[in-house]
């Protein structure tokens, strides 16, 4: 597979000027969605869909983890399916990729209880996704699973190996 561009995620956004292509041209994909400004968030995919390509480089903050996707960072935030498949749609090898811990986005998706549809989209995405071990050795089934989590049983049904 042909490697990406790491981009760095420190950008601010900027005042509108009256375009969505000029306002999101430096908005911080990353940040936009750890304050679950979906509105915002829809714009700035619809203007720089290149964006949902973007790996979060800094890892200051406590969602940030080194080589995170926009799309980790929607399933840790439990975005809504439509911001979700708008990342998929301008991105759908972004449902492949690990972050710095080893983490598939539906690895996300289950440490932090997303939605149901969610976990659905990243499936269809990359159904071999859930034989997939992070660097500690757990499938996303395994993270489900655990005592402080305990995500919906509908969850762990569509996360479990045979």
């Amino acid at each position: 597979e042909k490697a990406r561009p790491s981009q760095s995620s420190s950008l601010k956004p900027t005042t509108n000027t009256g375009s969505d292509n000029t306002k999101y041209a430096n908005a911080d994909i990353h940040e936009l969605i750890k304050d679950k400004n979906w509105s915002e968030v829809k714009a700035c995919l619809s203007a720089h869909p290149g964006k949902a390509m973007w790996k979060n480089n800094d890892s200051t903050s406590s969602y940030a983890v080194k080589q995170t996707l926009p799309l980790h960072l929607a399933a840790i935030c439990r975005a809504p399916a439509d911001v979700v498949r708008m990342l998929l749609d301008a991105y759908p090898t972004g449902a492949k990729e690990e972050n710095a811990f080893g983490r598939l986005p539906l690895h996300c998706a289950a440490a932090h209880k997303a939605p149901g549809d969610v976990v659905r989209m990243l499936l269809e995405a990359y159904p071999d996704g859930k034989k997939v071990e992070d660097n500690d050795g757990k499938l996303p089934v395994h993270i489900a699973k655990r005592y402080d989590i305990i995500a919906p049983k509908e969850i762990i049904e569509l996360l479990d190996v045979p």
